[in-house]
């Protein structure tokens, strides 16, 4: 939401927009120039490219490294989606107002062009003395003030409510999308270390899907472990494997992530040197949580770490000759390494 506290800030709609392309600041208006501060992912547009896209919109170059006014560009990779973020700060330093731009294609290119856009109406409105006056309560007035004589003929911007402020990111790149944050969809592959759930360390492979909407997502995925093979001083022994079908609803902030788990599936035990085992096969249900950080490599790959702490619901005991020999504890752990991509 594009918030305003001052005459440095304005949201204007698709009839004040189409006079950007080419305006000029007259010479009975007062000059407008700010300083630039700009940051981006290194697979976005540079400071340059930003500062052409802008410049282009309005036929000058506002941008003055020593100007009183600042202006901060930033475009962050926010999960699972890039956002950007325009701030203004007036000439003593303080906050004059800010807005957000949610990408909804992640294309970093078409985010900074939308957000040059957006700022070059913002400039414009404010080297020509347009900008529109607030109500008491901060919010903007829903049409343009009234325009002097000498204006009267030339076309006035119609002003949007706050609460609509993200439509014209959507119209300076050419879309008409619904509002809103996107869905967005995941595959990806991983392999972990279990105890717990066999004598010696587990390893486990697991394959999954997710999808996700804005911070909260939902995971669906299987895992199917290495056997481990356990002997007696007598040579007799058993193996055992498991296989698991796994459930997670999560919630992200940042970079970081925090899931509830459900596993179930099947225990497999095979003897060794002795008669089969008197129940070869068994239900294994756990369920915990998962903690994960997840880094992204360009607009689509990650790489994701996590630990879990799982609590073994069911609880099983392996016996050799009618012999206890092992039994599953009440907790289990893993800690493991994804990949996958996002698109």
């Amino acid at each position: 939401m594009f918030r305003m506290r001052s005459r440095w800030f304005a949201v204007v709609a698709l009839l004040g927009a189409p006079h950007v392309a080419h305006s000029q600041p007259k010479a009975s208006e007062p000059a407008f120039s700010a300083s630039l501060e700009y940051v981006a992912p290194g697979h976005c547009p540079t400071s340059d490219d930003f500062r052409t896209i802008v410049i282009a919109r309005l036929g000058f170059d506002p941008f003055v490294d020593k100007a009183p006014e600042h202006v901060l560009v930033s475009i962050a990779e926010h999960e699972p989606t890039l956002v950007g973020r325009i701030e203004w700060r007036d000439e003593k330093g303080r906050w004059a107002g800010d807005r957000t731009f949610p990408s909804r294609t992640n294309d970093c290119a078409d985010l900074a062009r939308a957000m040059g856009f957006a700022l070059a109406v913002q400039i414009n409105l404010l080297a020509t003395g347009q900008s529109p006056d607030a109500f008491p309560d901060g919010t903007p007035a829903t049409t343009a003030p009234a325009a002097p004589e000498t204006q009267a003929s030339s076309p006035r911007p119609v002003v949007v409510p706050a609460t609509t402020a993200d439509s014209d990111a959507g119209a300076a790149s050419g879309a008409s999308e619904a509002s809103g944050v996107p869905w967005t969809f995941g595959v990806g592959a991983g392999a972990s270390l279990a105890v717990g759930m066999a004598p010696s360390v587990l390893v486990l492979g697991r394959l999954f899907g997710t999808v996700a909407r804005g911070p909260l997502s939902f995971e669906l995925g299987g895992e199917l472990s290495a056997q481990t093979v356990k002997y007696r001083e007598d040579g007799a022994g058993y193996s055992q494997s498991v296989m698991l079908a796994t459930a997670a609803g999560c919630g992200t902030q940042g970079l970081f992530s925090l899931c509830v788990l459900l596993k179930a599936g099947v225990l497999n035990v095979g003897g060794r040197n002795i008669d089969a085992p008197a129940s070869p096969t068994g239900t294994l249900v756990q369920t915990g949580l998962r903690f994960g950080v997840r880094e992204r490599f360009g607009p689509t790959v990650f790489l994701a770490q996590h630990v879990e702490g799982l609590g073994n619901v069911t609880q099983w005991t392996v016996t050799l000759d009618e012999i206890p020999v092992w039994s599953a504890p009440i907790f289990a752990g893993t800690l493991g390494l994804d990949v996958g991509v996002i698109f």
